[in-house]
């Protein structure tokens, strides 16, 4: 069994929470704001979601393609006002996560079968987000931790 002392090694791949990049040190955040991240990582990682469930063409009738990009150069979508019903509705509680409508309340809705790891994966990106350090890796340096 192995040992969750806070004195445990780093050892780890490096791009994860047990590697290099699970050193960073959080920083800027209160409790609640860590608190946030975790709700939002549970609702975002155990809710149903609309992409996960919906045959495409009746995705595509539900958003809409801005024609935007994030900083992370994913597409942005909005929500029609048909889908925000069926999000009001808690019929796609993942996605009130993706798209910033979640409260704490939306954690009653979640599915019982979720990856509980994927979770804590989750949460430790909403942090890096949180703190303006995502994505906490380089792919393209030598050394594959370090902000981009």
């Amino acid at each position: 069994m192995d040992s969750n002392t806070r004195m445990r090694p780093y050892n780890g791949q490096p791009h994860t929470p047990t590697g290099e990049r699970g050193k960073e040190e959080v920083k800027g955040l209160t409790i609640r704001d860590v608190l946030d991240c975790f709700a939002k990582s549970l609702i975002g990682t155990a809710g149903k979601h609309s992409i996960l469930e919906l045959p495409r063409e009746e995705w595509q009738e539900l958003w809409i393609n801005t024609g935007n990009v994030d900083e992370y150069g994913d597409g942005v979508f909005k929500p029609t006002d048909e889908m925000l019903k069926r999000i009001n509705n808690n019929e796609f509680v993942g996605d009130k996560a993706d798209i910033g409508l979640w409260s704490w309340d939306d954690m009653y809705h979640i599915e019982d079968d979720f990856d509980p790891i994927a979770v804590l994966q989750n949460t430790a990106v909403e942090i890096e987000k949180m703190m303006g350090i995502f994505p906490n890796i380089n792919m393209y340096d030598d050394n594959p931790i370090g902000r981009i």
